[in-house]
């Protein structure tokens, strides 16, 4: 799930949703240097802050393209 705008590490340890879909904020995500060298460029650093949050699914549903993610 790919998002615009929204600042993801106010959502760690939040539920929240996404069209009808209740996630759980996990952990924010960091890069890796490991990604440069598969990719033979050098992204980790442009992904600092932006590499994204792990969340489990507490109730499946449908996201469609320009649904908000909203607090619960």
């Amino acid at each position: 799930l790919t998002v615009s705008g929204v600042p993801l590490n106010h959502l760690v340890g939040q539920q929240f949703l996404v069209g009808d879909t209740i996630l759980m904020g996990g952990r924010l995500n960091t890069p890796c240097r490991y990604l440069d060298l598969v990719t033979d460029k050098a992204v980790c650093d442009l992904l600092w802050h932006r590499s994204g949050l792990n969340c489990s699914i507490i109730r499946g549903g449908r996201i469609s393209v320009g649904d908000a993610v909203r607090l619960e």
